[in-house]
């Protein structure tokens, strides 16, 4: 009886033993950081000329330091200065004011 006990332990403890996946290498966690070459996204932030200029250096401040490591671009356009920015389309599309 004692014999049986031991023997279905060991193969139980057997059988629950992690063992070596053999799987494809390329996995989604490691291409999520492999930089294939596709350009960055951009994040505009619009402003006036009546915006302060504390609070453009405080976007400015903690969005480089926020998106550091990421593909994302922070531009901060000048509405009243940068008429021609490409960017301004945004404006009209998304009716904003």
């Amino acid at each position: 009886m004692k014999y049986i006990r031991v023997t279905a332990l060991i193969c139980l403890w057997v059988c629950m033993q992690t063992h070596p996946v053999w799987a494809c290498r390329y996995n989604v966690r490691e291409t999520g950081f492999v930089d294939l070459g596709i350009a960055p996204y951009r994040f505009y932030g619009y402003v006036r000329e009546t915006t302060p200029e504390d609070i453009v250096s405080v976007f400015r401040e903690i969005s480089s330091a926020s998106l550091l490591g990421s593909n994302i671009q922070v531009d901060i356009i000048n509405t009243d200065q940068q008429k021609d920015h490409p960017a301004l389309k945004y404006l009209d599309l998304w009716r904003i004011q």
